[in-house]
């Protein structure tokens, strides 16, 4: 079999992975694989044949050494980045093997690097969720669009990537319901919307965002004003980001908010008003329930209520 480079190999299974996957993930893929690219060509091994077990696992104790500047000072990774950097490097050898450019998968016999126990940080009350809906001034344009921005987050508990994806034709707002038609891992699914969302969502539609379109044919449904600096293009993620933890400031919150706050606090306000479980992993778009579980902040009073609410033997 020929030598190829480990960079050559590394170009060629990203390449045919950018077909597969979102270009958020591929980008988060090319960083993982090109920090393994600079360990191991940093210990002058070059070709894919010549990297071993040895190397696989002393790269995995390295994972574990990885810090990272913070506003605390420097920091470890989490064990949720380790694993998913080290991931990242299992797949592609066993693509390798898979594309014959291996004989021997040098990762089979490493321990794969746990995730660790994961919990939100942080969850948003109802009050403190009302107060942020209250903070946008919808007699201005600007405040239309972002007051239907938070209604959505909350009302759907969506990604803030399946947010800044929606175009107009996504929402239907006789049925109440929001087509994601870019999820996570390429999926698709609908998602009930609230009346409250879907009164706010109609006022932004007629009143608003007709003032931010600046060319014909924008199907973007959330769109950037001049303040953005892009007026009439959709609106990054980045903006979204600013959009909620502007929100959250003014609503006198002092821990940080990003969209993803929202995901956690709709799935758990929803679990506490007696949702069933299966129902929000649909509403999230989770493809494994433990997923769902761990996305929620629920303790043992909430789910002694949800015993003694639904339980035959558990109701007075």
């Amino acid at each position: 079999m020929n030598a190829i480079s480990i960079i050559d190999a590394i170009d060629n299974y990203l390449t045919i992975y950018a077909t597969r996957i979102r270009p958020g993930t591929l980008a988060l893929q090319r960083i993982y694989l090109r920090h393994f690219l600079d360990w191991i060509t940093a210990r002058r091994v070059f070709d894919l044949a010549a990297v071993t077990a040895e190397h696989i696992e002393a790269y995995r104790i390295h994972l574990g050494t990885v810090e990272y500047k913070s506003r605390q000072g420097m920091k470890r990774i989490a064990p949720s980045t380790r694993a998913d950097r080290f991931g990242a490097v299992f797949r592609f050898f066993e693509w390798a093997v898979t594309a014959r450019l291996l004989i021997v998968d040098p990762t089979v016999s490493i321990r794969r690097i746990s995730r660790g126990r994961w919990r939100p940080r942080s969850l948003l009350t109802e009050a403190e969720v009302a107060a942020m809906l209250e903070v946008p001034d919808c007699r201005e344009p600007i405040g239309m669009r972002d007051r239907a921005l938070l209604e959505v987050f909350y009302s759907t508990g969506l990604r803030c990537a399946e947010v800044a994806g929606l175009d107009v034709g996504d929402v239907d707002l006789v049925e109440g319901v929001v087509f994601v038609r870019y999820g996570k891992g390429g999926k698709q699914r609908l998602v009930p919307i609230g009346e409250s969302a879907v009164a706010v969502m109609k006022q932004y539609l007629t009143q608003a965002r007709p003032l931010f379109v600046k060319r014909p044919g924008v199907r973007a449904l959330f769109l950037a004003s001049l303040h953005c600096g892009q007026t009439g293009n959709r609106l990054s993620r980045s903006a979204i980001r600013v959009v909620v933890e502007k929100a959250a400031l003014k609503a006198g919150i002092t821990r940080r908010v990003t969209p993803h706050t929202f995901r956690h606090s709709v799935s758990t306000h929803l679990l506490r008003a007696g949702a069933d479980l299966r129902h929000v992993q649909e509403l999230l778009g989770h493809s494994r329930i433990d997923m769902t579980e761990r996305y929620t902040h629920l303790d043992v009073h909430d789910l002694a209520e949800a015993h003694g609410r639904s339980h035959p033997r558990g109701k007075s």
